[in-house]
């Protein structure tokens, strides 16, 4: 009973695969390898095919991989320069914050002399700490904790 349910769904699906992988299928493949073949080379070092367009070089008659091209390769490095450059910035501009929030969050209340914890008012008495200007009087701009001039616009945040 079981033979004949499995050989009549196995029977099935080598009837399905015959009408897909049939003659129109391989026909249809054919064509579709035709049309699209210009749009590809094979590099003649590696023997990899790549596409014409973006990754052959066709002044050496090779992949980019096997022979690149210098302006190409200068750009991509001076692109890893800029981006190393900004992460450093980003990393040095990003310790001076954390650094200075840490000063801010060590101060004490100058009316109280209790730890103020970074925040904008003395947790023990209530009074306003340094940290309560976090924006530039003239411009509006964002301070850094601790400045003494605005970043932006170079007006003076606060009489020492």
């Amino acid at each position: 009973m079981l033979g004949g349910l499995f050989g009549r769904a196995a029977s099935s699906a080598r009837s399905v695969q015959e009408a897909v992988a049939g003659r129109q299928h391989d026909a249809a493949l054919r064509d579709a390898v035709e049309e699209i073949r210009p749009l590809f080379v094979q590099c003649r070092r590696c023997g990899n095919w790549v596409c014409r367009e973006i990754c052959f070089n066709p002044t050496a008659q090779m992949c980019k991989q096997c022979a690149p091209i210098a302006e190409e390769e200068e750009t991509a490095i001076r692109a890893e320069h800029v981006q190393t450059q900004v992460v450093n910035d980003l990393f040095l501009e990003e310790n001076k914050r954390m650094s200075e929030k840490g000063k801010e969050v060590a101060a004490k209340c100058k009316e109280c002399g209790q730890p103020t914890l970074g925040k904008k008012f003395c947790p023990s008495c209530g009074a306003p700490t340094a940290s309560a200007i976090s924006n530039c009087p003239h411009c509006g701009a964002k301070t850094t904790p601790g400045a003494r001039f605005c970043g932006e616009c170079g007006g003076q945040l606060a009489a020492n």
